[in-house]
C-alpha cells in the first residue's frame, strides 16, 4: 500500500522506466546499505593433478570443479570440490593397488569459476591445441548433486550412443 520506489533508486540501464515497486508499511524503517566489494585486482589460482595413463598417455579425461563460491555456494563448489577430492584419492588408490589407468586423468580445481570462469577459460585460452587434439573427454563436477530425481547429461552428439549403453548397464 506504499508509494513506488523514487526514480533514482532505478538502476542505470535496466529500463524499468519507473516500474521498480517499493511499497513500505507506514512507519517503516530507514536502512542504509553499503557494498565494499571493490575492483581490486587479485590472483586466480587453479589447482592441477595428474593420473598418468598406460596406454594412451598423451591422451586426457579432465575431471573438473569450481572452487569458489561468490554464487550458489555449497551447491555449485562445495559438492563438486568435494567429489574431486575423493575421485583423485580413489584413482591413486587403485592405481597404488595396480589398477592401470589407459588415459591419463587431469584433476582440476578451478578457481574464479563463478566470475565468468576466469580459471577454466584462461586455461583453454592458452592451450587450445592440447584441446582438440588431445582431450577425450570433458566431467565436469559443478552443480553434481541438486537433490533432484532425474540424471541430466550434457554431451556432445556423438557420445549419445556412449551413454546410453553405459546407463542401460546401469
Amino acid at each position: 500500500g506504499g508509494p513506488r520506489a523514487p526514480p533514482h533508486w532505478i538502476p542505470p540501464g535496466r529500463g524499468f522506466g519507473g516500474s521498480l515497486l517499493f511499497l513500505p508499511r507506514p512507519g517503516g524503517r530507514r536502512l542504509q546499505l553499503s557494498v565494499g566489494g571493490g575492483t581490486r585486482p587479485g590472483t586466480l589460482t587453479s589447482v592441477f593433478g595428474a593420473l598418468r595413463g598406460r596406454l594412451e598417455p598423451d591422451c586426457y579425461v579432465i575431471v573438473g570443479a569450481q572452487r569458489d563460491s561468490l554464487g550458489p555456494g555449497a551447491a555449485a563448489s562445495g559438492v563438486g570440490t568435494a567429489l574431486l577430492l575423493e575421485l583423485a584419492r580413489f584413482f591413486a588408490a587403485i592405481g597404488r593397488e595396480g589398477f592401470q589407468l589407459r588415459r591419463t586423468l587431469l584433476f582440476v580445481s578451478w578457481d574464479g569459476g563463478e566470475f565468468g570462469h576466469l580459471g577454466a577459460t584462461e586455461w583453454l585460452e592458452g592451450y587450445p591445441d592440447l584441446l582438440h587434439t588431445k582431450v577425450a573427454a570433458y566431467i565436469s563436477l559443478d552443480r553434481a548433486v541438486l537433490g533432484a530425481d532425474r540424471f541430466v547429461v550434457r554431451t556432445s552428439p556423438t557420445l549419445v550412443n556412449l551413454i546410453e549403453s553405459a546407463l542401460e548397464q546401469v
